[in-house]
Protein backbone atom coordinates (compact mmCIF):
# COMPACT_ATOMS: atom_id res chain seq x y z
CA UNK A 1 0.00 0.00 0.00
CA UNK A 2 0.83 3.44 -0.46
CA UNK A 3 0.49 6.00 2.35
CA UNK A 4 0.15 9.79 1.24
CA UNK A 5 0.70 12.09 4.52
CA UNK A 6 -0.09 16.06 4.93
CA UNK A 7 0.58 16.98 8.51
CA UNK A 8 -1.95 14.49 10.46
CA UNK A 9 -4.03 13.33 7.59
CA UNK A 10 -3.14 10.14 5.73
CA UNK A 11 -4.52 9.00 2.48
CA UNK A 12 -3.59 5.10 1.92
CA UNK A 13 -3.85 3.93 -1.43
CA UNK A 14 -3.83 0.08 -1.89
CA UNK A 15 -6.60 -2.77 -2.16
CA UNK A 16 -8.89 -3.42 0.28
CA UNK A 17 -7.50 -5.80 2.11
CA UNK A 18 -4.03 -4.31 2.22
CA UNK A 19 -5.95 -0.87 3.50
CA UNK A 20 -7.27 -3.06 6.48
CA UNK A 21 -4.86 -3.97 7.50
CA UNK A 22 -2.51 -0.95 7.11
CA UNK A 23 -5.41 0.60 9.29
CA UNK A 24 -5.30 -2.01 11.99
CA UNK A 25 -1.60 -1.86 13.05
CA UNK A 26 -1.59 1.90 12.64
CA UNK A 27 -4.28 1.85 15.37
CA UNK A 28 -2.14 -0.03 17.32
CA UNK A 29 0.12 2.79 17.29
CA UNK A 30 -1.40 6.02 16.92
CA UNK A 31 -4.43 7.51 18.45
CA UNK A 32 -6.53 8.19 14.74
CA UNK A 33 -9.45 7.73 13.14
CA UNK A 34 -10.80 6.13 9.84
CA UNK A 35 -13.09 8.40 8.09
CA UNK A 36 -13.47 5.77 5.36
CA UNK A 37 -12.78 6.99 1.40
CA UNK A 38 -11.42 10.13 0.84
CA UNK A 39 -14.10 12.65 0.22
CA UNK A 40 -11.82 16.17 0.17
CA UNK A 41 -8.71 16.65 0.89
CA UNK A 42 -6.37 20.28 0.33
CA UNK A 43 -9.50 21.70 -1.44
CA UNK A 44 -10.08 19.06 -3.84
CA UNK A 45 -12.94 17.00 -3.83
CA UNK A 46 -13.58 13.05 -5.01
CA UNK A 47 -16.24 11.50 -6.19
CA UNK A 48 -15.99 7.65 -7.06
CA UNK A 49 -18.13 7.38 -10.14
CA UNK A 50 -18.51 4.93 -12.59
CA UNK A 51 -15.30 3.85 -13.81
CA UNK A 52 -13.00 5.85 -12.23
CA UNK A 53 -12.55 8.93 -10.35
CA UNK A 54 -13.34 12.66 -10.66
CA UNK A 55 -11.76 15.13 -8.59
CA UNK A 56 -12.78 18.62 -8.89
CA UNK A 57 -13.11 21.91 -7.10
CA UNK A 58 -16.88 23.13 -7.31
CA UNK A 59 -17.14 23.59 -3.68
CA UNK A 60 -13.61 25.74 -2.96
CA UNK A 61 -15.02 27.49 -6.48
CA UNK A 62 -18.20 28.51 -5.16
CA UNK A 63 -16.80 29.59 -1.49
CA UNK A 64 -13.89 31.98 -3.36
CA UNK A 65 -16.64 33.71 -5.39
CA UNK A 66 -18.74 34.30 -2.72
CA UNK A 67 -15.63 35.64 -0.79
CA UNK A 68 -15.14 38.38 -3.52
CA UNK A 69 -19.24 38.85 -4.33
CA UNK A 70 -18.77 37.48 -7.61
CA UNK A 71 -21.32 34.27 -7.29
CA UNK A 72 -23.68 36.02 -9.46
CA UNK A 73 -20.73 36.91 -12.30
CA UNK A 74 -21.08 35.42 -16.20
CA UNK A 75 -18.48 33.00 -16.69
CA UNK A 76 -15.68 33.56 -19.14
CA UNK A 77 -14.95 30.66 -21.93
CA UNK A 78 -11.43 32.68 -22.20
CA UNK A 79 -10.51 35.26 -19.41
CA UNK A 80 -6.80 35.48 -20.52
CA UNK A 81 -5.94 39.03 -22.31
CA UNK A 82 -4.16 39.03 -25.38
CA UNK A 83 -0.74 41.32 -24.81
CA UNK A 84 0.11 43.58 -26.54
CA UNK A 85 3.38 45.63 -27.36
CA UNK A 86 1.51 49.26 -27.31
CA UNK A 87 2.20 50.51 -23.59
CA UNK A 88 -1.05 52.35 -23.74
CA UNK A 89 -3.31 49.31 -24.84
CA UNK A 90 -2.03 46.76 -23.04
CA UNK A 91 -4.01 46.09 -19.60
CA UNK A 92 -1.24 44.43 -18.49
CA UNK A 93 1.47 46.49 -18.90
CA UNK A 94 3.64 48.53 -16.44
CA UNK A 95 2.17 51.17 -14.20
CA UNK A 96 1.41 54.26 -14.92
CA UNK A 97 2.48 57.67 -13.33
CA UNK A 98 -1.15 59.01 -12.92
CA UNK A 99 -2.42 55.48 -11.84
CA UNK A 100 -3.23 55.14 -8.06
CA UNK A 101 -1.97 52.08 -6.07
CA UNK A 102 -4.96 50.43 -4.07
CA UNK A 103 -5.11 50.73 -0.55
CA UNK A 104 -4.87 47.63 2.02
CA UNK A 105 -8.75 47.70 1.99
CA UNK A 106 -9.47 45.90 -1.32
CA UNK A 107 -7.81 42.66 -1.77
CA UNK A 108 -6.75 42.69 -5.02
CA UNK A 109 -3.94 40.26 -5.12
CA UNK A 110 -5.99 38.01 -3.55
CA UNK A 111 -8.62 38.62 -5.79
CA UNK A 112 -6.35 37.96 -8.68
CA UNK A 113 -4.84 35.28 -6.91
CA UNK A 114 -7.89 32.88 -6.01
CA UNK A 115 -10.55 34.12 -9.07
CA UNK A 116 -7.37 34.10 -11.97
CA UNK A 117 -7.89 30.35 -13.15
CA UNK A 118 -11.79 29.55 -11.77
CA UNK A 119 -13.55 31.39 -14.13
CA UNK A 120 -16.01 29.12 -16.05
CA UNK A 121 -14.69 25.97 -14.83
CA UNK A 122 -16.87 25.55 -11.75
CA UNK A 123 -18.55 22.81 -13.40
CA UNK A 124 -14.49 20.80 -14.69
CA UNK A 125 -12.56 18.36 -13.16
CA UNK A 126 -10.08 15.64 -14.16
CA UNK A 127 -11.37 12.21 -14.40
CA UNK A 128 -8.94 9.42 -13.69
CA UNK A 129 -11.09 6.44 -15.50
CA UNK A 130 -9.72 2.62 -14.80
CA UNK A 131 -10.06 1.55 -18.39
CA UNK A 132 -7.26 3.69 -19.79
CA UNK A 133 -4.33 2.25 -20.09
CA UNK A 134 -1.92 4.58 -21.42
CA UNK A 135 1.10 5.33 -19.50
CA UNK A 136 3.12 8.81 -19.26
CA UNK A 137 2.72 11.27 -22.12
CA UNK A 138 3.87 15.09 -21.72
CA UNK A 139 4.12 18.14 -24.18
CA UNK A 140 5.71 21.13 -23.89
CA UNK A 141 5.19 24.35 -25.44
CA UNK A 142 6.23 28.24 -25.38
CA UNK A 143 5.21 31.57 -25.68
CA UNK A 144 7.93 33.74 -27.15
CA UNK A 145 7.92 36.92 -25.73
CA UNK A 146 4.85 36.77 -23.44
CA UNK A 147 5.99 39.49 -21.57
CA UNK A 148 6.98 41.94 -24.45
CA UNK A 149 8.28 44.82 -22.19
CA UNK A 150 10.41 42.41 -19.89
CA UNK A 151 11.59 40.34 -22.91
CA UNK A 152 10.36 37.17 -21.29
CA UNK A 153 8.81 33.72 -22.72
CA UNK A 154 6.51 31.56 -21.53
CA UNK A 155 7.37 28.00 -20.16
CA UNK A 156 4.23 25.61 -20.39
CA UNK A 157 4.01 21.93 -19.86
CA UNK A 158 1.83 18.87 -18.91
CA UNK A 159 2.30 15.36 -18.09
CA UNK A 160 -0.95 13.08 -18.68
CA UNK A 161 -1.18 9.36 -17.15
CA UNK A 162 -4.30 7.62 -18.40
CA UNK A 163 -5.28 10.33 -20.79
CA UNK A 164 -5.72 12.73 -18.17
CA UNK A 165 -3.43 15.40 -16.46
CA UNK A 166 -1.32 14.32 -13.49
CA UNK A 167 1.77 17.27 -13.42
CA UNK A 168 1.04 20.86 -15.23
CA UNK A 169 3.40 24.35 -15.01
CA UNK A 170 3.01 27.52 -16.68
CA UNK A 171 5.71 29.58 -15.40
CA UNK A 172 7.63 32.94 -16.73
CA UNK A 173 11.09 32.06 -18.12
CA UNK A 174 14.08 33.99 -15.74
CA UNK A 175 16.52 33.92 -19.19
CA UNK A 176 16.00 36.24 -21.90
CA UNK A 177 15.57 34.24 -25.15
CA UNK A 178 16.96 35.45 -28.55
CA UNK A 179 14.10 33.23 -30.63
CA UNK A 180 11.15 31.08 -30.55
CA UNK A 181 13.66 28.09 -30.99
CA UNK A 182 15.92 29.42 -27.89
CA UNK A 183 12.86 29.99 -25.72
CA UNK A 184 11.60 26.45 -27.36
CA UNK A 185 14.74 24.75 -25.56
CA UNK A 186 14.20 26.24 -22.36
CA UNK A 187 10.58 25.22 -22.18
CA UNK A 188 11.69 21.34 -22.79
CA UNK A 189 14.39 21.13 -20.97
CA UNK A 190 11.82 22.08 -17.76
CA UNK A 191 9.24 19.45 -19.24
CA UNK A 192 12.26 16.78 -19.81
CA UNK A 193 13.60 17.25 -15.93
CA UNK A 194 9.83 16.97 -14.80
CA UNK A 195 9.41 13.99 -17.14
CA UNK A 196 12.58 11.83 -15.79
CA UNK A 197 11.16 12.49 -12.17
CA UNK A 198 8.01 11.58 -12.93
CA UNK A 199 9.28 8.59 -14.76
CA UNK A 200 11.37 7.68 -11.53
CA UNK A 201 8.36 7.83 -9.39
CA UNK A 202 6.12 5.64 -10.96
CA UNK A 203 8.85 2.88 -12.19
CA UNK A 204 9.00 3.04 -7.84
CA UNK A 205 5.37 2.36 -7.57
CA UNK A 206 5.46 -0.10 -10.45
CA UNK A 207 8.25 -1.93 -9.41
CA UNK A 208 6.81 -2.34 -5.46
CA UNK A 209 3.47 -2.99 -6.08
CA UNK A 210 4.95 -6.34 -8.14
CA UNK A 211 3.82 -4.54 -11.83
CA UNK A 212 6.97 -5.20 -14.51
CA UNK A 213 8.46 -1.55 -15.25
CA UNK A 214 7.70 0.23 -18.39
CA UNK A 215 11.08 0.67 -19.82
CA UNK A 216 9.67 2.53 -23.22
CA UNK A 217 10.77 6.03 -23.68
CA UNK A 218 8.52 8.32 -22.66
CA UNK A 219 6.97 10.48 -25.51
CA UNK A 220 7.49 14.11 -24.93
CA UNK A 221 5.39 16.53 -27.94
CA UNK A 222 6.88 19.37 -28.58
CA UNK A 223 5.58 21.43 -32.32
CA UNK A 224 8.75 23.26 -33.23
CA UNK A 225 10.25 21.07 -35.94
CA UNK A 226 13.87 23.05 -35.48
CA UNK A 227 14.05 22.50 -31.82
CA UNK A 228 13.60 18.73 -32.28
CA UNK A 229 16.39 18.72 -35.09
CA UNK A 230 18.58 20.27 -32.89
CA UNK A 231 17.78 17.78 -29.74
CA UNK A 232 18.43 14.74 -32.00
CA UNK A 233 21.87 16.59 -32.78
CA UNK A 234 22.76 17.46 -29.62
CA UNK A 235 24.65 20.61 -28.54
CA UNK A 236 26.78 21.90 -31.75
CA UNK A 237 28.54 24.75 -31.07
CA UNK A 238 27.15 27.12 -34.32
CA UNK A 239 26.53 30.62 -34.47
CA UNK A 240 22.87 29.65 -34.00
CA UNK A 241 23.36 28.17 -30.92
CA UNK A 242 26.69 29.53 -29.24
CA UNK A 243 25.48 31.47 -27.12
CA UNK A 244 22.47 29.31 -25.46
CA UNK A 245 23.81 27.00 -22.50
CA UNK A 246 24.87 23.69 -23.15
CA UNK A 247 22.86 22.17 -20.07
CA UNK A 248 19.88 23.20 -22.52
CA UNK A 249 20.18 20.44 -24.70
CA UNK A 250 20.14 17.63 -21.91
CA UNK A 251 17.11 16.25 -23.33
CA UNK A 252 19.30 14.96 -25.99
CA UNK A 253 21.45 12.40 -23.68
CA UNK A 254 17.83 11.22 -22.06
CA UNK A 255 16.84 10.72 -25.66
CA UNK A 256 20.13 8.53 -26.63
CA UNK A 257 19.66 6.38 -23.60
CA UNK A 258 15.70 5.88 -24.25
CA UNK A 259 14.39 7.92 -21.08
CA UNK A 260 12.76 10.53 -23.44
CA UNK A 261 11.51 10.59 -27.41
CA UNK A 262 10.66 13.90 -28.28
CA UNK A 263 8.18 13.87 -31.07
CA UNK A 264 6.69 16.52 -33.56
CA UNK A 265 2.87 17.78 -32.80
CA UNK A 266 0.65 20.31 -34.28
CA UNK A 267 0.52 23.36 -32.30
CA UNK A 268 -3.50 22.66 -32.48
CA UNK A 269 -2.67 19.52 -31.04
CA UNK A 270 -0.06 20.35 -28.53
CA UNK A 271 -1.97 20.15 -25.07
CA UNK A 272 0.67 22.33 -23.38
CA UNK A 273 -0.57 25.12 -25.96
CA UNK A 274 -3.09 26.76 -23.04
CA UNK A 275 -0.69 27.20 -20.66
CA UNK A 276 1.48 30.02 -22.81
CA UNK A 277 -0.89 32.10 -24.82
CA UNK A 278 -3.99 33.47 -25.24
CA UNK A 279 -6.66 30.94 -27.59
CA UNK A 280 -9.46 31.30 -29.16
CA UNK A 281 -12.30 29.50 -26.98
CA UNK A 282 -13.34 26.87 -29.47
CA UNK A 283 -9.28 25.66 -29.19
CA UNK A 284 -9.12 26.24 -25.60
CA UNK A 285 -12.11 24.16 -24.80
CA UNK A 286 -10.92 21.54 -26.99
CA UNK A 287 -7.11 21.14 -25.48
CA UNK A 288 -9.08 21.31 -22.17
CA UNK A 289 -10.67 17.96 -23.24
CA UNK A 290 -7.57 16.51 -23.79
CA UNK A 291 -5.80 16.60 -20.49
Amino acid sequence: MIPSVYVGDLNILGTSGEISQTVDCLKAEFEMKDLGKTKFCLGLQLEYVKGGILVHQAAYTEKVLKRFNMDQAHPLTSPMVVRSLGLDSNPLGPKKDDEEILGPEKPYLSAVGALIYLQGTKDLGLFYTNHNKDGLVGFADEGYLSDPHNAKSQTGYVFTHGGTAISWRSMKQTITTTSSNHAELLAIHKASRECVWLRSMTQHIRSDCGMDEDKEPTVLYEDNAACIAQLKEGYIKGDRTKHILPKFFSTSDWQKDGTISVQQVRSSENSADLFTKSLPASTLRKLIQQI
